[in-house]
């Protein structure tokens, strides 16, 4: 019989009868085999809710259980949830087979629903200025808003990922005359420098110049004085120049989005690089271009991107049609 361990543990699961020592190992193991914390979690959460719904030593589970449980996500859940959850017990089992502890995986066969990675991409419309709104929603007269407007200035002008702004320090700054280049670790890690058009420059300058003298170690945008003193109410020592998480980032694009857009936008971080694609497409830049300008490795991918244009030129031809049978 096995029950579910804390958060904190490094096993997904524990024992109560010796005899299940192996699996206890097996599960302790294979978690630290993974590569980062985020998957650790995010696997660990998912086994533990698997033996929550199977009730039965893992030696004991069948494809059948697999498959109930797979049956009653798909009820309530995204398929890329329900996917990434399969995935991390499919794993669990995966390396309890090369252990020898059971002979074949009971994911196997289980059924994966398609995701279509784009499939609900949004994005600010340029062409009705919806980009310019969202910019015009912060306010810059104040730190935070400086702060915030060249972070979303350099999301809607360079197209990168969350991570290249929120892991982004002061030393990642080159200066070359009056221009500032900004260099970032892209997906894959490869080391990317990106010269900084002249109003994300200009944005950025003007809050950097707000938090003078800068240490070269700092992270390059840093929490409000009320968001530093929030954190310092929580244990262990912190720092006063504190990152910006990508959560805190998501919450500022979803605030400045609701404020231009009302709610029910669904606008993301990653839209402001969906939208930065989709101005450039529509400013006559190539797919090879916007390819390179994304860090896109095949065109396949920012073609993805690009069908937004599409569904954007079908809502034209038929708006166009509707016009012309209006009385």
């Amino acid at each position: 019989m096995l029950e579910l361990v804390s958060q904190q543990s490094n096993s997904a699961i524990t024992s109560v009868n010796p005899e299940q020592d192996a699996w206890v190992k097996l599960a302790t193991d294979w978690l630290l085999n993974l590569r980062t914390d985020k998957t650790r979690n995010t696997y660990r959460d998912a086994v533990r809710r698997f033996f929550a719904f199977a009730e039965c030593a893992p030696a004991e589970v069948t494809q059948s259980i697999v498959i109930r449980w797979v049956s009653m996500m798909n009820d309530t859940l995204n398929a890329a949830t329900v996917n990434t959850r399969l995935s991390a017990v499919a794993s669990f089992y995966a390396a309890a087979v090369s252990r020898g502890l059971i002979s074949t995986n009971p994911c196997d066969g289980v059924t994966r629903r398609k995701v279509s990675q784009y499939g609900r991409a949004t994005w600010l419309d340029g062409e009705s200025g919806q980009d310019k709104a969202f910019l015009k929603a912060i306010d810059r007269e104040t730190v935070q808003g400086k702060r915030d407007y060249a972070i979303m200035l350099l999301y809607l002008t360079l197209g990168v990922r969350v991570s290249a702004i929120a892991d982004a320090r002061v030393k990642d700054l080159r200066e070359a005359g009056d221009t500032w280049y900004l260099t970032y670790v892209n997906k894959g890690g490869k080391l990317v420098e990106v010269k900084l058009p002249f109003t994300a420059t200009r944005a950025l300058y003007s809050y950097l110049e707000m938090r003078q003298p800068l240490d070269n170690e700092a992270p390059l945008f840093i929490m409000t004085d009320a968001g530093v003193q929030a954190t310092q109410r929580l244990p262990g020592n912190r720092s006063t120049d504190q990152p910006l998480t990508p959560r805190t980032i998501q919450k500022l694009v979803r605030k400045y989005a609701d404020i231009a857009l009302g709610k029910g936008h669904g606008i993301t971080p990653h839209s402001l690089r969906h939208t930065a694609a989709l101005n450039a497409a529509e400013a006559g830049s190539s797919t090879v271009e916007i390819m390179n300008f994304l860090q896109h490795s095949r065109s396949s991918v920012t073609d993805t991107y690009l069908q937004g244009l599409k569904r954007k030129t079908d809502t034209k031809v038929s708006q166009r049609l509707s016009e012309r049978y209006e009385d």
